[in-house]
């Protein structure tokens, strides 16, 4: 298990994905989730919260999910946080089930043999789903939804 605190080029983030077996971000809370989809599309399988951004495109078929076991304020008087503070109470972050992370961190060493399988799935889901023409796509639609309801 390595912890990687530093900031890292281009090449070396490309040859940590190569060099992994799994990818473990047990977040609590993402905009997006951009390093659990780079993972992914480096044909990693990945283990992380099914919590926030990432749910639109992680999948039990080719994720290892922790469920969240509650939630609690994000920014508990942060003076950092500038995102109005009469709002700052409804920003949640997701408690993990760090004993569901242990299980799958054991599940993967356990079952090595099986981790190239749902890396190769959950590269295919990035590749065939998430092209940028698929995600204008989405986005398009999304953005006509809202239009529509607010018309």
């Amino acid at each position: 298990v390595y912890i990687i605190y530093d900031k890292m080029t281009m090449e070396e983030l490309v040859l940590a994905y190569q060099s992994a077996d799994v990818f473990a971000l047990p977040t609590h809370g993402e905009g997006w989730g951009r390093p659990i989809m780079e993972a992914m599309a480096a044909g990693l399988p990945v283990i992380t919260t099914y919590w926030s951004g990432q749910t639109e495109y992680i999948r039990p078929e080719y994720a290892l999910l922790i469920n969240v076991t509650s939630l609690e304020t994000a920014y508990k008087n942060e003076y950092w946080y500038i995102g109005g503070r009469e709002y700052q109470h409804l920003h949640k972050w997701a408690k993990v089930d760090i004993n569901q992370l242990k299980d799958h961190l054991k599940w993967c060493v356990l079952n090595r043999d099986k981790l190239p399988e749902i890396g190769q799935k959950a590269k295919l889901a990035m590749f065939n789903y998430f092209t940028r023409e698929d995600v204008a796509r989405q986005v398009n639609r999304r953005l006509n939804e809202i239009r529509r309801n607010i018309s």
